[in-house]
């Protein structure tokens, strides 16, 4: 016999399953979603977290090396032959967000009334 909880359980199951599919998100990003919400409320120190440390370093590595081993050879040449995109995405990365970082702090530190002082060495 079917009491109520279950069909109430049932039901917000069923609700939850629907919103899911229609946010189009996957068992994946709900698990990464569920570990980062269990690394904030239970974190890892000490020894156990150097051991963690390369499994996730490790786990990545892997991660990464099965996902391009299933590229094709044609889609890696296609992907090596978009050079703007590839200048674009190392121009931003390593000339644009160091800039505006650096911008940010001297707006901040003028924002603030206190004297500029970088933490990066390269700027001493």
């Amino acid at each position: 016999m079917i009491n109520a909880e279950f069909f109430i359980a049932f039901n917000f199951l069923f609700g939850v399953q629907i919103v899911l599919k229609y946010l189009a998100v996957d068992r994946f990003t709900i698990l990464l979603v569920l570990m980062v919400l269990l690394a904030s409320i239970l974190p890892i120190s000490g020894q156990w977290a150097d051991g963690f440390n390369t499994l996730t370093t490790i786990a990545i590595a892997i991660l990464f090396f099965l996902h391009g081993a299933k590229l094709s050879r044609e889609a890696v040449i296609q992907g090596m032959m978009n050079w703007r995109l590839h200048s674009l995405v190392f121009a931003f990365t390593f000339i644009v967000f160091p800039l505006l970082g650096i911008l940010s702090n001297f707006c901040l530190c003028a924002f603030c009334r206190r004297q500029y002082s970088p933490q990066l060495p390269l700027l001493r």
